[in-house]
């Protein structure tokens, strides 16, 4: 008997309606198959993201470059504002009033190119980046044939969204890498396709036939209209 998939908050309508479970992780499966794990992986990238100028990415890491000079001598001059003082052997209140102001007017522009800085690693870090893709492994993956928690850590690892649209009985399916997650990604979809692999040419674990991906309803319950 076919498992249902619960879902609700978010979706368009109002109650809970359920999707059959072994139909989305089929068509899941084929999904990070062919687009995320496929070896054209790249090719099959939105054809925005496969043109990105990159020119506006070297202008960014350009910027971050110059901040970063920029502090380092912006430290200089304090350095040296603070040995002109130690130089002079008996200084008057103006010269070290003079000298104290210099300094703090280092400190504060310091400052301000530390947060243009953190501003512009940021737009780095976050700026779109389709060679992400290029690190992870080639190969299928059956989700129906892998342990729950591999599962589980591959959709997390993945930051895996799936929308579905009941009026059209469609799903959207979604994976975010940054080059944050993109090497933990990369060691969990490595175990799992080659989990996949050693799993296709033998019978499928116990206990592993099914990935439940939200709720199971009791057996025999219909989906909602």
């Amino acid at each position: 008997m076919p498992r249902w998939c619960r879902c609700s908050r978010g979706h368009p309508g109002s109650g809970t309606f359920f999707v059959r479970e072994d139909l989305l992780v089929d068509r899941l499966s084929d999904f990070l198959s062919e687009h995320v794990f496929g070896a054209y992986q790249h090719h099959l990238l939105d054809a925005g993201m496969r043109h990105l100028d990159d020119s506006a990415r070297r202008e960014h890491e350009q910027q971050v470059a110059a901040l970063r000079r920029a502090i380092a001598e912006t430290d200089t001059r304090i350095k040296r504002t603070v040995r002109n003082l130690k130089l002079v052997d008996n200084p008057d209140h103006e010269f070290i009033r003079d000298i104290n102001e210099r300094r703090a007017e280092l400190r504060s522009h310091r400052e301000q190119l530390e947060a243009q800085l953190a501003t512009a690693e940021e737009r780095v870090r976050t700026a779109p980046n389709p060679a992400l893709i290029d690190a992870l492994p080639v190969g299928r993956v059956q989700l129906d044939r892998l342990p729950e928690p591999l599962a589980r850590g591959l959709f997390e690892a993945l930051r895996l969204e799936i929308h579905y649209d009941k009026t059209t009985n469609q799903a959207t399916c979604r994976i975010t890498l940054s080059g944050d997650t993109v090497n933990a990604a990369r060691r969990t979809a490595t175990t799992a396709t080659e989990a996949s692999t050693h799993a296709a040419t033998g019978p499928a674990a116990s206990g592993t036939g099914s990935i439940p991906i939200l709720v199971v309803p009791p057996a025999g319950l219909e989906p909602a209209a």
